[in-house]
């Protein structure tokens, strides 16, 4: 029952690339379960479809999370970049692992020479890896294009994660006269 619900599942997600499939148990330990994928479509109407069957799901432990930071200079000593991620994480018991969800990203660039100039910017923030409860893989970033010199993006991501990775990178195009040049500065959990 379990394995035809799953390839039931599977197999409509692949079909028409939406969405992963979201579970949702009435009680922890439960061994039933409700799996609802949701589409909106161009108009505005939402779409549902509902499977319910029998699977097993652990309780989970949610954690706050925490902060990383990195910073950097580009190869000239002209410019500073510093970002920082705010994730969260949840405890799967089965399988004696954490899952991640990036919430939030923020940060600043400094010029500090006063001849050179950046031309644009572009933050990508993002996570992947294996989506909580079920075995499909998640991929999902967000880009925004010339960010203000001190920034910060709250994000929607639909899944926690793990066996991946959530972060981001800021990308600075910089000028000095004709010389051109970029410096890309990462800020990622590493593979969870």
């Amino acid at each position: 029952m379990v394995n035809k619900i799953f390839a039931s599942i599977l197999s409509f997600a692949l079909l028409f690339s939406l969405t992963i499939p979201t579970v949702y148990a009435d009680s922890p330990n439960t061994d039933k379960v409700v799996i609802t994928k949701h589409e909106v479509i161009n108009n505005g109407v939402s779409l549902t479809e509902t499977y319910e069957g029998d699977i097993y799901l652990d309780t989970l432990t949610l954690d706050e999370g925490g902060n990383k930071s990195n910073y950097g200079y580009d190869s000239t000593l002209s410019v500073r970049l510093n970002l920082t991620i705010t994730y969260v994480r949840t405890y799967n018991a089965s399988l004696n692992t954490w899952y991640y969800k990036l919430n939030k990203t923020s940060g600043s660039y400094t010029i500090l020479d006063p001849q050179v100039s950046i031309t644009s910017n572009t933050l990508v923030s993002g996570e992947h890896g294996f989506a909580l409860n079920n075995t499909l893989y998640y991929s999902k970033s967000f880009v925004n294009n010339n960010v203000a010199s001190s920034f910060a993006y709250y994000y929607s991501f639909s899944n926690y994660v793990r066996l991946g990775q959530i972060g981001s990178n800021l990308t600075v195009n910089l000028k000095r006269g004709t010389s051109t040049w970029s410096y890309i500065l990462y800020c990622m959990l590493p593979e969870m």
